[in-house]
């Protein structure tokens, strides 16, 4: 017997909701150990960007399934392609911190980090000067041996999954 939604792209906009409702409980943890006084390094920091993306374009793409199931589909694969890049990103954060690669000069306290850039005035200057540096090499919470960029890693790979399926369906 074939299954059918009482909604239209029902089964769609229950796979928006799971990967959105994913990406806010992922964001909250992190900003949790944030309060709790773990500080990112700047690759940490750029790892959430796929979180972010996803909490936009997972409440836009719930709402698009109801009226344009094609296209909703469609941003289910962007989605994947998002969460497969950060989840490579996560690996490659991983092996910065295991010492099997170097990583970008911002993480090693060489001289212009990831927040140079942005200094516009004397005050943005200080603003970077007070704030502590976390190396990227070091990772400040592990457990059961993977670091929150391990972690980073296996959620986005299986976000990535899960709008694959999405689409897929």
């Amino acid at each position: 017997m074939k299954h059918t939604s009482y909604i239209k792209g029902g089964h769609i906009i229950s796979i928006y909701a799971l990967i959105t409702s994913a990406s806010a409980i992922i964001l909250a943890i992190v900003w949790a150990a944030e309060l709790a006084g773990l500080a990112p390094c700047p690759l940490c920091l750029q790892q959430r960007y796929a979180y972010y993306i996803a909490l936009g374009l997972g409440v836009y793409g719930g709402f698009c399934a109801l009226r344009f199931p094609i296209a909703s589909r469609g941003l289910l694969v962007v989605l994947a392609i998002i969460f497969a890049a950060n989840a490579v990103f996560g690996i490659y954060h991983s092996g910065v911190e295991y010492g099997w690669w170097a990583g970008p000069l911002g993480c090693a306290g060489t001289g212009a980090g990831s927040g140079a850039s942005a200094i516009t005035s004397t005050q943005d200057l200080l603003a970077q000067l007070n704030r502590p540096f976390v190396s990227c090499e070091r990772p400040s919470f592990r457990f059961l041996s993977l670091s929150l960029a391990g972690y980073n890693a296996l959620a986005s790979f299986g976000l990535s999954a899960l709008a694959l399926y999405g689409a897929k369906k």
